[in-house]
């Protein structure tokens, strides 16, 4: 729920609480005061990964899409932004999964992002934040389609080689690449398909 309705003086009044997804973007984008915070300083601040001085088992990616993840080489513990909020910040086990646990880690979530969850805000100002924050929503969500990487899943390591022969085998590339012949048809063939053609034409032969 993004609305809450709070009763005060003998009426309602309607205060804004981001959804989840928006709050795990907000704190991937303060990634380093969030670090430093339960951290402390990093060996190095001009790496992808930062690796905590007073424990070089903790990192955490500041760069790159994976920005936010964070690891505990000794513990085996890890992470996005919001599970180690929930860790290091509140100390908590992790993320909740029921209801009213997740409420309560919004709340403190955007507390510490500097969001007044108990700010009363205009019907039309309400309207607004759910506007942007389903625009962002869908942002994030055609970001993740675009990207190989999405879900986790990354990109093959066939893909590339697939891609190769595949050229080859239609002309595109240069003989010099890789060893290859000439069909009957004229077309280029990778090393691989050179193989089984000859394999083939000996025991027609």
């Amino acid at each position: 729920m993004i609305l809450n309705l709070n009763k005060a003086g003998g009426g309602y009044k309607q205060t804004y609480l981001p959804p989840l997804a928006e709050l795990r973007e907000q704190l991937r984008d303060n990634a380093e005061a969030l670090f430093r915070e339960q951290w402390g300083e990093p060996e190095r601040t001009n790496s992808n990964e930062w690796r905590a001085k007073a424990n070089t088992a903790r990192a955490m990616v500041l760069r790159g899409h994976d920005r936010g993840a964070w690891t505990d080489h000794k513990s085996g513990d890890r992470g996005g932004p919001m599970e180690f909020f929930a860790i290091y910040a509140l100390g908590w086990p992790g993320v909740p999964t029921d209801n009213d646990g997740k409420r309560a880690l919004r709340t403190e979530a955007a507390r510490w992002l500097g969001i007044d969850v108990s700010k009363p805000v205009s019907e039309a100002e309400l309207e607004l934040r759910r506007a942007d924050s389903a625009l962002k929503a869908a942002q994030r969500a055609k970001a993740a389609e675009a990207d190989p990487r999405c879900c986790g899943i990354r990109t093959p390591l066939w893909w590339p080689l697939w891609w190769l022969l595949r050229a080859l085998s239609r002309g595109r590339l240069p003989r010099s690449t890789c060893a290859a012949v000439r069909s009957s048809n004229g077309r280029l063939m990778p090393w691989p398909m050179c193989r089984l053609a000859r394999c083939a034409s000996r025991r027609r032969s």
